[in-house]
Formats: C-alpha cells, structure tokens, sequence
C-alpha cells in the first residue's frame, strides 16, 4: 500500500531525480501532494492576467464597437432626412424659378410698353400724366377734409 500512495503522490520522485536538486524535488513532492497553495506560478499568474486583461480589452471594444454602430445609424438617419429635404426645397425652387420667369416677362413687357409710350408721346403725355396724380391727390385730400 505504501508503493500506492507512492505512486499517487509523486514521493517516489525524489528517488527518480537524485541527480536533480533534492529541495527541487521536495518541492515537487510537495507540490505534487499539497498543490500550490502559498506559492505563486508566475508564468501561469501572468497568463491569466493577460488574459483577464485581454477580455476586458475585448468587452470594452465590443462596447464601443456598439457605440459606434449606434451613432453611424443616427448619422445615416439625419443623412437621409437631409436628402429628402433637400429634394423637397429643390422642387419648391424649381416651381418658384418657373413662376419668377413669367413674372419677370410680365415686367418686361410693361417697361418695354412705357419706353414706347415716353419715346411715342413726347411731353404732351407726361404732362397729362402729372395733371392726372395732382388731381387725384386733391380729390382726396377735399374727400378726407369734409368730415
């Protein structure tokens, strides 16, 4: 039963690594026995550290990864509103153009019938017009003073 417990609990160790540091192997004995418990792997310490340190540094670039896709989907929803916008404002635009162009014919036309009317008439004509506004004004002026 000894050679048993030999076997399960790496005593028979020392014996096999006599050529090895006998502290070497009473540690490994008791490693093998008792576990590691007061003393530190720092190989395997460091390992889980990295990564422990590795997953968080993950998760947090998941979580602004996320972030990001949020904020690019807000920005891509004002994006189309700002295009709908503007196709609504260039179609207003494009009617108002339409309705200035006949208006702007309408003046044309007018400025081009007085310009013939002042050459045609000579003085006569503007004389007649300035008696016309002078007598406009008096009638008014008689109108709002009988009270």
């Amino acid at each position: 039963m000894s050679n048993t417990w030999r076997q399960r609990s790496g005593a028979g160790s020392y014996q096999n690594n006599k050529a090895s540091n006998p502290y070497t192997a009473t540690m490994n004995n008791r490693n093998n026995l008792f576990g590691n418990r007061g003393q530190s792997n720092d190989s395997s310490e460091r390992s889980r550290f990295s990564e422990q340190t590795q997953r968080l540094y993950e998760e947090q670039n998941n979580a602004q990864i996320d972030s990001l896709g949020e904020k690019i989907g807000a920005l891509k929803h004002f994006a189309v509103n700002i295009g709908a916008e503007l196709e609504t404002q260039n179609r207003q635009l494009d009617e108002m153009s339409g309705q200035m162009g006949g208006v702007g014919e309408l003046m044309g036309g007018a400025l081009k019938q007085l310009e013939v009317m002042l050459n045609t008439g000579g003085s006569k004509h503007m004389c007649y017009l300035i008696g016309f506004i002078v007598g406009l004004f008096l009638v008014l002026y008689m109108l709002l003073s009988w009270k």
